[in-house]
């Protein structure tokens, strides 16, 4: 499943259409966000757009890798975009990295601009989540009858296959996650606090929530760990990866910190 939005002449799938939507919010808040701290616009702007092509390839090497079994026999089809099938670790991944690469290349400083990103991420987690929504991916496990749960957490939903049963929300319970991921970056964004930790807290915390959704998704398949899908064991790298890049960022600012308190000959 994958509906068509048609405006005109112009055709493009929701999923897409959707995914493009969080794109050009994260490079006007980058945007927006040099333009009061004074700085040059462009080269934010450049950061975000190196996050974003090096997300989207990196979401597509993670999506291939953990389903090689189909695209080993269907080699053309790995470059094929318009059909789907992107990972949110891989762009998650990807994306630190393009940003961090261009950020370095055109003189951004990382702290600023990483909570800028943590800003933005959540917008990402809500319309991926839709996203999600419109094309079934990411669907719910089936239930035996909706009487059995509350509104909010069951409904009539389809899988990627088209075939409608009822299943858990699992793509409310994202969209859920990513507003309240983006009230608590807004709040500590009008706090003033703490810099350069948030884009790490805003990725560590969306890695636990979706690991916790994974136990109710429908196209969840067991990997070798016990009772855990890969999704979910990539979700426990990311975790660790968010801890190990929180440590490493408060020593460099205690390191820099000392540097500074230290008497120059």
């Amino acid at each position: 499943m994958n509906p068509i939005l048609t405006v005109g002449p112009f055709s493009l799938a929701v999923f897409s259409s959707l995914i493009l939507l969080a794109a050009g919010i994260g490079l006007a808040l980058l945007a927006a966000a040099a333009r009061r701290r004074g700085e040059r616009s462009l080269a934010w702007v450049d950061a975000g757009l190196g996050a974003l092509i090096a997300g989207v390839v990196g979401a597509r090497l993670v999506h291939v890798a953990l389903h090689w079994d189909y695209f080993a026999a269907r080699l053309p089809e790995i470059t094929d975009l318009q059909a789907g099938g992107l990972d949110w670790h891989g762009a998650a991944l990807g994306g630190l990295i393009g940003a961090a690469l261009v950020a370095r290349w055109r003189g951004v400083t990382w702290g600023p601009l990483s909570d800028v990103l943590a800003l933005a991420w959540p917008v990402g987690v809500i319309l991926g989540a839709l996203a999600c929504g419109a094309a079934a991916c990411g669907y719910g496990a089936e239930v035996w009858t909706l009487a059995d749960f509350p509104a909010w957490a069951v409904s009539e939903r389809p899988d990627v296959y088209g075939f409608v049963a009822p299943r858990y929300n699992t793509q409310d319970f994202a969209a859920a996650l990513g507003l309240g991921l983006l009230a608590l970056m807004m709040l500590l964004a009008w706090r003033g606090g703490p810099s350069g930790y948030r884009l790490w807290l805003a990725l560590g915390l969306s890695a636990a929530g979706l690991f916790v959704i994974g136990f109710y998704r429908g196209d969840r398949a067991v990997s070798l760990l016990p009772n855990l899908s890969p999704d979910q064991a990539l979700d426990g790298l990311l975790i660790a990866l968010c801890a190990g890049g929180t440590a490493a960022t408060g020593w460099a600012a205690r390191r820099k910190r000392l540097q500074s308190e230290t008497p120059q000959p």
